[in-house]
């Protein structure tokens, strides 16, 4: 497997650090600003026009997707991982899996710290 296609040169992967920790940065901004602001204004409005297209079919598909996401995305990563190991593209596989065990814990961690509750629909 060519190399180039996952870490084409330093600049690409000097830029991509750069682009994920701004990202974060925006995502903790917006964050911290629903926090301590309560949400946007456009918020119930959304939530009443998507709870206003709700069908008990749609619900038991949603569910079914939530339920099997992650060993539909677990089993796929899992899968990469192995394949980039055996293929002696150690650095990459290492770093894939970081990602995918960093993405997660700091999900949780930031839900933890925003703690905002989700919206009431009746």
């Amino acid at each position: 497997m060519n190399k180039a296609l996952f870490f084409p040169n330093r600049q690409f992967s000097l830029t991509a650090i750069v682009m994920i920790i701004c990202a974060g940065l925006i995502y903790w901004e917006i964050g911290y600003g629903l926090h301590n602001d309560g949400g946007f204004a456009w918020d119930e409005p959304i939530m009443q026009a998507l709870y206003s297209l709700r069908q008990p079919w749609l619900d038991a598909i949603f569910l079914f997707v939530t339920r099997t996401g992650d060993y539909l995305v677990a089993i796929p990563v899992l899968a990469m991982l192995v394949y980039l190991w055996r293929r002696s593209e150690r650095v990459t596989a290492v770093f894939y899996l970081v990602a995918v065990i960093a993405f997660p814990l700091i999900s949780l961690v930031l839900k933890n710290e925003f703690a905002r509750p989700r919206q009431e629909i009746i």
